[in-house]
C-alpha cells in the first residue's frame, strides 16, 4: 500500500507513520508538508492508494486544497486530519470529496479503525461529529448544498432504479468512482441502503416524484 502524509508539523506526519507501520501492510510512505507539494506528488503518483492530509497547510485554503488534490486523484480515498473540529469544515470536506474526517484529538485506534473502514469503501465521520450533524440539521431541510453535482446525478440514477454498473456507463466514470459516490450520499443522508436513500431524499425535498 502507498500513502501520502501531507500536513505542515513534521512531528505529525511521524506519529501518524509509526502508527500505520504498526499496524497495516504499507510498502511505501511519501510525505509533503504544503499544498503545491501535495498535490505535485499526487500527479506524479497515479498508483497512490491512500492521503491523509491536514486541512489547514500552506499554500491554499482547505477547500481550494481539497478540490484540486480531488481532481487530480479522482479515485483516490482522501482522509483529512485536522485540529479543527467545526461541523462546517466537516461537511465541507466531505461534500468535496474527502472520504473521512479524523480529529487530531483522535486515539491511534480511531486513527486505524478510520483508514480501515475508508480503504473498505465506507466514509468515517466521528461519533460526535456525526451526532453534532443531525441535531443541526431538521429532517425536513434540504440537503443538495451537500452533494457535489456529481453525487446529485448519481442519486437520481439511483432513484430510477439504476444499478451500480448502469451508472458507471451513463455517466461514463468506474465502478468504484460510482460505489464511492454511493457511499457519501448513504452518509449524507443518513441512510443503509438505496431505498432509504431515495425516501430520505425525497422526504427533504431533494428528489421530486418524476425520479422514480
Amino acid at each position: 500500500m502507498k500513502v501520502l502524509l501531507a500536513d505542515d508539523h513534521a512531528l505529525i506526519r511521524d506519529g501518524i507513520r509509526l502508527v500505520l507501520e504498526s499496524h497495516t501492510k504499507i510498502s511505501e510512505f511519501i510525505e509533503t508538508d504544503n499544498y503545491p507539494d501535495t498535490l505535485e506528488s499526487v500527479k506524479n503518483n497515479s498508483d497512490l492508494d491512500l492521503i491523509v492530509m491536514d486541512l489547514f497547510m500552506p499554500g491554499s485554503s482547505g477547500t481550494d486544497g481539497i478540490i484540486l488534490i480531488r481532481q487530480s486523484a479522482p479515485c483516490t480515498p482522501i482522509i483529512v486530519l485536522s485540529t479543527s473540529e467545526d461541523i462546517e469544515h466537516v461537511k465541507n470536506a466531505l461534500k468535496l470529496g474527502a472520504n473521512g474526517y479524523i480529529p487530531k484529538s483522535s486515539s491511534n485506534d480511531i486513527l486505524l479503525n478510520a483508514i480501515n473502514l475508508v480503504m473498505a469503501g465506507g466514509i468515517y465521520i466521528p461519533a460526535q461529529m456525526l451526532n453534532e450533524t443531525d441535531d443541526t440539521m431538521p429532517v425536513e431541510e434540504p440537503l443538495t448544498s451537500l452533494l457535489t453535482d456529481r453525487q446529485t446525478e448519481v442519486l437520481k440514477l439511483m432513484a430510477q432504479g439504476k444499478t451500480n454498473k448502469a451508472i458507471a456507463q451513463i455517466m461514463n466514470i468506474t465502478d468504484n468512482t460510482v460505489k464511492s459516490h454511493v457511499s457519501m450520499i448513504f452518509t449524507h443522508l443518513n441512510a443503509i441502503n438505496r431505498t432509504q436513500a431515495v425516501l430520505n431524499a425525497q422526504q427533504r425535498g431533494m428528489l421530486s416524484i418524476e425520479n422514480n
